[in-house]
Order: C-alpha cells, then sequence, then structure tokens
C-alpha cells in the first residue's frame, strides 16, 4: 500500500500505495488511467494518456522501481491546496519500468544524465478505483495515534510516494465513513 501525493493541476505521479494486499487477487486490468489531473483541489479526470511517472527524489524512484508491485493499491493524495488530503484510491497495474519521458530533449521532464540503457528515472502505471466518501484531511490523519508512525504526518517525511502499512491502511479505510 502507498500514499502518492499530488499537487492540483499538474501531472502525477504515485503517492500511496497499499503494501502488496493479495496481489493474486487482482489482476493486470487493461485500461486508461495513468495519466491523473486534478483541478479544483478534488475534481479529477482520467483522459487516455496511459503512464505517468516522477521524476523526483531516488528513494520515490526506488520505490516505484523495485517496491511496488501490479494490485497493490494506493492513496490519492493531494497537496498543494486548502484542504491536504487522501482524496481516492487507485491501484498498481503495470510495475516500475523505464520513465520515457527523461529521454525526450524537447520534454518538461527531460533528464540529460538519463538514457534507455541506463535509465535515471521510473514509472508505474495506475488505474484509478474510485474518490474517497470525503477528504481525509492531512489535519484529521494526524490526530490518530495509530497513525503516528506514519511518514505522511511525521515532517519531513513527504516524498512523492511513501509506504503505507496494513494496519495504517485499514484504520484509514474505516475513518472514511
Amino acid at each position: 500500500m502507498w500514499i502518492y501525493q499530488l499537487r492540483p493541476l499538474v501531472r502525477v505521479p504515485l503517492y500511496a500505495c497499499n503494501p502488496r494486499k493479495n496481489h493474486e487477487q487482482h489482476p493486470k486490468t487493461d485500461g486508461y488511467p495513468p495519466f491523473l489531473y486534478v483541478s479544483n483541489c478534488g475534481e479529477i479526470s482520467q483522459p487516455k494518456n496511459s503512464l505517468f511517472g516522477t521524476g523526483s527524489i531516488y528513494q520515490a524512484r526506488n520505490m516505484m522501481r523495485d517496491a511496488m508491485k501490479i494490485g497493490d493499491q494506493v492513496f490519492f493524495y493531494l497537496s498543494n491546496c486548502k484542504t491536504l488530503g487522501i482524496v481516492g484510491l487507485m491501484e498498481v497495474v503495470r510495475e516500475g519500468y523505464p520513465d520515457h519521458t527523461a529521454f525526450d530533449p524537447q520534454g518538461k521532464y527531460f533528464d540529460p544524465k538519463s538514457n534507455p540503457e541506463a535509465p535515471r528515472w521510473y514509472m508505474v502505471d495506475v488505474k484509478y478505483l474510485r474518490h474517497t466518501r470525503r477528504v481525509i484531511s492531512l489535519a484529521e490523519l494526524k490526530n490518530y495515534e495509530v497513525l503516528e508512525n506514519m511518514p505522511l504526518v511525521r515532517k519531513g517525511n513527504r516524498l512523492s510516494i511513501m509506504p503505507v502499512n496494513q494496519e495504517e491502511w485499514d484504520y484509514i479505510l474505516r475513518i472514511e465513513g
């Protein structure tokens, strides 16, 4: 399980995943949704683009490359807006692979030190499952003792992708309402 943090009105990478819960029960899904665009802090649209990745910190890259597996579930976390919080659930449908946008010299995510033979950046494909019944705000998450060790609620630990343990995942789904 993971948490993926997004900034409004930008192409998003993946922030929060449910640690490999029942991989066998979640077959690979053929479908679109991997580029998610967010507008007005909460309205999520799913254009027909099929990939999404992040060119951020190496630790987040390593999680996408090495740890995120098909069937992992992901909390979609919205940041840089009035109410920070979890707004949806996603599922990994393709494991980490080289982020081809880093190879395009004209592209926004171009990295001259990355190449197809030795990629520096990776991406995963995800499928958007649903909105949460309500925004589960960061302020609310900080109030629960069971979540106190979650990277999302600790200062200085907010990568774009963060692991969520099973106890935390289940608790957040329970408080969703």
